[in-house]
């Protein structure tokens, strides 16, 4: 799992402590009792001690759950898929944390795999966003129309000039529509990519749940299918989300090369 962090220097530093402290040293010195500072060092250790205590805490909740996704500048259909994915990430370490000891250690670095999953898919929801935003100006109609006026005026041309014209202009136009093919070949992709981690997630879920409550010795071959398949989703999404980054839309750099 994730390396063993210490606490903040801020924990040891207790500003309700030192109050106490401050009061117990004042007490003392103006009864001249030095031993009126013991309660006070006591009162401080114990403060001391909750603030660690709800640190460790803390930690302990933060192994077994996934931050929050940043969606800032994604639209709602979007968001709503990369919170189902957030959802089922953290059911699947749900389960896990409420399992035995034993388990948890089995699926330690699971653990750590789902956690990973929910960033890139949010990469794969932006990219995907961003790719229907330049989808929506493309009317695939209107690019076979206007691939088809190119080849009509091909024909008709008369002069041999304006003839190497038109046909330059017609490669430019095909250009432009196998990148928009492309491109909506990438989409469906991504989209098929986002489907697949959700259902991912939920199969692991089911088998966690199923090794979480089973009594045979079949768990640790069943753990290590886990680990394979989320290892597997993790380096397909983490890919994904890489090779996606190199899209961009096609429209203004054929159109200005054509015109």
């Amino acid at each position: 799992m994730a390396e063993r962090r210490a606490p903040p220097w801020t924990t040891w530093i207790s500003p309700e402590g030192l109050v106490v402290l401050g009061a117990a040293a004042g007490t003392a010195a103006a009864a001249s009792l030095p031993i009126v500072l013991v309660p006070g060092v006591l009162a401080y250790g114990i403060v001391t001690a909750l603030r660690y205590g709800r640190w460790r805490d803390a930690q302990a909740a933060a192994v077994w759950s996934v931050p929050e996704p940043d969606v800032t500048g994604l639209a709602q259909p979007y968001i709503a898929g990369v919170r189902k994915i957030h959802a089922l990430a953290d059911k699947v370490l749900g389960i896990i944390r409420d399992a035995e000891p034993n388990v948890q250690a089995m699926l330690a670095a699971s653990a750590e795999t789902v956690k990973s999953v929910t960033p890139s898919a949010v990469r794969l929801a932006r990219k995907l966003q961003e790719l229907d935003r330049s989808l929506m100006a493309v009317d695939e109609r209107s690019l076979a129309r206007e691939e088809g006026e190119l080849e009509a005026r091909v024909r008709r041309a008369q002069d041999a000039v304006a003839k190497q014209g038109f046909e330059r202009a017609l490669a430019q136009q095909r250009e432009k529509s196998a990148a928009y093919r492309e491109l909506a070949g990438r989409r469906e992709r991504l989209d098929a990519q986002l489907t697949n981690v959700e259902l991912t997630l939920e199969t692991v879920a089911a088998q966690v749940l199923r090794i979480k409550n089973s009594e045979d010795s079949g768990g640790a071959s069943e753990g290590a299918r886990i680990a394979e398949a989320l290892d597997a989703l993790s380096i397909e999404v983490g890919a994904a989300a890489e090779t996606i980054d190199e899209t961009e839309t096609p429209m203004t750099t054929s159109r200005g090369r054509s015109e």
